[in-house]
């Protein structure tokens, strides 16, 4: 039997996957700039949602420091 959600219920389905695949995307970056692509679609998604995006600047800056890219 279907159920019913609540838009608030929506909402948080969808921000958690939005956190997920961002986490994901982040972790698999290789510097690619197709990936770096991905990754700011993820952002802008997460930040449409209100999403803390501290987090993910910080994994992102540490990702860059462990491949040796340049933040220019």
């Amino acid at each position: 039997m279907s159920r019913w959600h609540s838009q608030e219920e929506v909402d948080a389905l969808v921000r958690s996957r939005v956190v997920e695949q961002l986490h994901k995307d982040i972790e698999a970056y290789d510097g690619a700039p197709a990936a770096a692509k991905e990754i700011l679609r993820g952002l802008a998604a997460a930040r449409m949602m209100d999403v803390d995006l501290g987090p993910f600047e910080d994994a992102l800056a540490e990702k860059h420091r462990r491949l040796g890219l340049s933040a220019a």
